[in-house]
């Protein structure tokens, strides 16, 4: 994957980061996907569906987002290291689902970057907490 070849450090690698994936929470792509490779890898283990491959899939579920959620989903970051080409998020998501029930879970994500764009992602999260906020109430 050829990416951009901009050098970035530590700082700015995590600020990167965060600025994307808070804007892919509020659904605002024209921001989030800047910095987000077009072949993107993204990773959810226990999810159906994934791995997939490619932005078009991350506009999916933002779109899915849009229709299953009241409003934006916010993202308090707990944590956020820099370990050489990877930035490691801890965060809390929250919002309220459309049949209800609100959405709490808790996240580890993993993005690697090269140069200035994030080409592939893994999160964790409880994927029970994520099935049980879709079921109606």
């Amino acid at each position: 994957m050829m990416a951009s070849e901009t050098t970035l450090g530590p700082e700015q690698k995590k600020q990167l980061v965060l600025d994307s994936w808070k804007a892919f929470a509020s659904y605002d792509n024209e921001t989030a996907f800047r910095h987000i490779h077009p072949d993107v890898e993204w990773h959810l283990p226990g999810v159906p569906g994934f791995p997939a491959r490619g932005i078009a899939k991350l506009a999916e579920m933002s779109e899915y987002g849009k229709q299953a959620y009241q409003g934006e989903r916010t993202i308090e970051i707990k944590n956020v290291w820099c370990d050489g080409d990877a930035v490691i998020l801890e965060y809390k998501s929250r919002g309220l689902r459309t049949n209800g029930n609100m959405y709490v879970n808790d996240y580890i994500s993993v993005f690697e970057l090269e140069g200035d764009q994030i080409v592939s992602i893994r999160q964790y999260f409880d994927t029970l907490v994520a099935t049980r906020s879709a079921e109606p109430k």
